[in-house]
């Protein structure tokens, strides 16, 4: 409901504090937990601190084996600190105060543009006015006699640029044109007008995106429209850096980065890809070794001296044997049907240990190819099938552990 009424409001819902006897505390946190990602609030578990490793509640912690005690409480701040100066700061880059002084600029984005589009009007609304001093209104139309920053992929951007072929435009494709008294931030259509934006408020206003707490905005006195017409097609297509700063503390943060990948699956009025159907180190998702392995341990990796084993953390597949192949794809093409949407990505990579299969067939394969080849096989092997129903659907894998040599 309060999403409803007031959806700029961000929620912090904590879970249930421990106490002493036998309640289902866990479980109500984890169901807690799924219902805030459902409803895009944030959920914060606090169980682990203050149960301190223990497996019952300490009274030193739990003055009665329910209420905290002030030892209790001063744990319980240290767990909501810093996520409460996260989400505020998360807060404020999102709804800033801008400066009431009116722009001499203005900045259209159309009616019917989409999220991702508006989300790059305000994004360039909040570092022009902090840079300036100014606030330059978002228009739906254009104004007359004023300059127009002019975003998106409207039909009045495609009247102004009708040498470009918005449909070939790759997804994050950027371009910034001069044109007449406007300039105008365009590109593809998953997010190219916002990495626009974004090469535009670092290279033209000076921006540096040091943090998520740490952005140089310099003052800028009398601005005016670069004179510029450039165009650049990113060659990397999913970008996500294992770092908490970005994927964490603030995804807003990385998507200012440029980060799109799966990290960002719930930044979709961002841009950002809405992810997979099949997540990483998936031998063990698609033949399970608890299902498999006793009925089949042929199907799972050889040590070299007979003994295979299997597992997400003991074993891999055996990735010569043609069986392999069979049940990985009837067990596959059934989830994918079961999930798609387009442009989605499925991952077919090793398990998360360093256990291949050395049987002579996968010893020979690694010989002539190295270790990565054998799986790159396997895995072409996998795509060309799945091509064939789903051309759009993303199929990736690791270079990974004993894999990371070509």
């Amino acid at each position: 409901e309060i999403k409803r009424q007031c959806p700029e409001t961000t929620v912090l819902l904590v879970g249930i504090l421990p106490r002493s006897g036998k309640h289902p505390v866990a479980a109500v946190n984890k169901d807690l937990k799924a219902a805030s990602q459902k409803h895009k609030v944030h959920f914060l578990d606090v169980s682990e601190a203050l149960l301190q490793g223990k497996k019952s509640v300490d009274r030193a912690i739990f003055r009665d084996g329910l209420h905290l005690s002030p030892a209790g409480y001063k744990l319980y701040g240290e767990q909501l600190r810093p996520v409460l100066r996260r989400l505020l700061e998360e807060h404020k880059q999102k709804y800033p105060a801008l400066s009431k002084v009116k722009s001499p600029f203005a900045i259209y984005v159309a009616n019917d543009a989409s999220s991702m589009e508006k989300n790059a009007a305000k994004e360039l609304q909040y570092f022009f006015s902090c840079a300036t001093g100014k606030t330059p209104e978002i228009v739906s139309t254009p104004v007359s006699g004023t300059p127009n920053f002019v975003l998106g992929r409207s039909k009045f951007v495609r009247s102004r640029l009708k040498d470009v072929d918005f449909e070939k435009m790759s997804p994050r494709e950027i371009l910034l044109k001069r044109s007449g008294k406007d300039l105008i931030l365009t590109g593809g259509k998953s997010q190219g007008t916002l990495f626009a934006v974004y090469e535009f408020v670092e290279k033209y206003l000076g921006v540096r995106f040091y943090s998520s707490t740490e952005i140089e905005i310099p003052n800028i006195k009398n601005f005016r429209f670069p004179e510029v017409d450039y165009r650049y097609d990113p060659q990397i297509r999913f970008r996500t850096a294992m770092y908490h700063d970005l994927i964490y503390t603030n995804k807003l943060f990385g998507v200012r980065l440029r980060n799109n990948g799966d990290s960002y699956a719930d930044m979709k009025e961002w841009g950002c890809h809405p992810g997979y159907i099949v997540w990483c180190h998936s031998f063990d998702r698609i033949i399970p070794a608890k299902k498999y392995f006793s009925s089949h341990p042929e199907y799972f990796s050889d040590n070299g001296k007979g003994v295979r084993s299997g597992g997400q953390l003991k074993g891999q597949l055996c990735l010569t044997n043609p069986e392999v192949k069979k049940v990985f794809l009837g067990n596959l093409m059934p989830i994918i049907r079961e999930k798609y949407f387009p442009g989605a990505r499925v991952s077919v990579s090793q398990n998360d240990n360093t256990n291949n299969c050395h049987c002579p067939k996968c010893s020979a394969s690694d010989a002539k190819y190295g270790a990565s080849g054998t799986i790159l096989n396997f895995v072409n092997s996998i795509a060309a099938e799945v091509e064939k129903e789903f051309p759009d659907v993303i199929v990736e894998t690791f270079a990974y552990q004993y894999s990371t040599t070509p």
